[in-house]
């Protein structure tokens, strides 16, 4: 299982059963963020889906005529040469190894040799897979900065605070002892 996300996702499909028929060209859908039904987001569709990882991944679907990207949380293992899941592209098992020649290439040779390489990185950016498929899933939480927030702390002593009557209560408890508070009502 997987969380995916549909970047970009027209308004008008903002629906839990269109959002489903969507997420079901991807892989079984178990479960839809609901944020994501009430258009809260805004942003993206986001959902569990059932994934093969044996297989290549889902990159990006056809809706109404229209690439639709897949993205996918949390999976940062992605091959962006095979498109599967577990291995990275410098050590995919499934690209052609191939080996350069022995012999000295002319420099014709290199010339077309550097051109099919610029098609070939050409080719990659804007291929069927690449890092815009992987989205790290952002922490809700503020990860606090201890030596920030004691700095701050202290401004606020300086500056005062509503609770620094409180404070000083017990400082001064001495000179009220013996005292003992007038509970008379007066009329």
């Amino acid at each position: 299982m997987a969380w995916i996300r549909f970047p970009s996702l027209p308004g008008y499909l903002y629906n839990h059963k269109i959002i489903t028929e969507i997420g079901e060209m991807v892989g079984k859908v178990a479960k839809l963020d609901m944020n994501t039904d009430s258009r809260t987001r805004g942003r993206f569709a986001r959902l569990v889906v059932y994934v093969d990882l044996e297989k290549p991944l889902v990159s990006h679907i056809l809706i109404n005529g229209h690439k639709q990207n897949v993205e996918y949380e949390s999976l940062s293992t992605i091959c962006f040469h095979c498109g599967r899941y577990g291995h990275v592209e410098n050590s995919c098992p499934f690209k052609n190894s191939e080996t350069p020649s022995e012999k000295e290439n002319t420099p014709s040779e290199m010339a077309s040799e550097f051109q099919n390489t610029t098609k070939v990185d050409a080719e990659k950016e804007h291929g069927n897979f690449g890092p815009w498929m992987i989205v790290e899933k952002k922490s809700r939480r503020k990860i606090r900065d201890n030596a920030q927030n004691s700095l701050n702390d202290q401004q606020i002593g300086k500056e005062g605070s509503r609770f620094r009557a409180l404070n000083n209560k017990d400082m001064h408890k001495e000179d009220f002892e013996g005292f003992l508070p007038d509970t008379r009502r007066h009329k």
